[in-house]
């Protein structure tokens, strides 16, 4: 049993979830800016970071269900914002690439979110976070999603 005392406030695990939640909202509304869901930019931010992706590889990349990255795929695609490639290896697959418009709404999502992100974290700061981040990815990386 936890004791009355226990306070999550300092619980980096609980503050990173608070934290995490913040940040979702935030890039939600940006995105929501441009038409998008936040599931839609999180697809656009991996292509955007890595072109030719499979759906699967953004699946692993983001991680998210891949039912939710299927829809996603195909309401880009209708919003021209992705083509797709048939892969030469595999019939069942097809590389995803961001169009000329694609490109437009990514670099307008990552300049706001990079304005916003700006505020308040010097360089300095900002490399140590990004090591702390890395820290706590290794240690979570081998713990089964939901």
């Amino acid at each position: 049993m936890v004791s009355s005392t226990f306070n999550l406030d300092r619980r980096w695990i609980y503050k990173i979830t608070v934290l995490a939640d913040r940040v979702a909202r935030l890039t939600g509304a940006v995105a929501a800016q441009h038409g998008l869901n936040l599931s839609q930019w999180r697809v656009l931010a991996a292509l955007g970071a890595r072109e030719g992706l499979t759906a699967s590889q953004v699946v692993a990349m983001t991680p998210m269900d891949k039912g939710i990255v299927s829809r996603a795929v195909k309401t880009l695609g209708e919003k021209g914002l992705l083509s797709r490639k048939a892969s030469a290896t595999d019939a069942r697959q097809s590389h995803l690439r961001l169009t000329g418009e694609g490109r437009e709404t990514f670099e307008a999502i990552v300049t706001e979110l990079d304005r916003v992100g700006a505020h308040g974290v010097p360089e300095l700061e900002g490399a140590a976070l990004d090591r702390f981040l890395a820290q706590i990815e290794a240690l979570l990386k081998d713990y089964p999603s939901p």
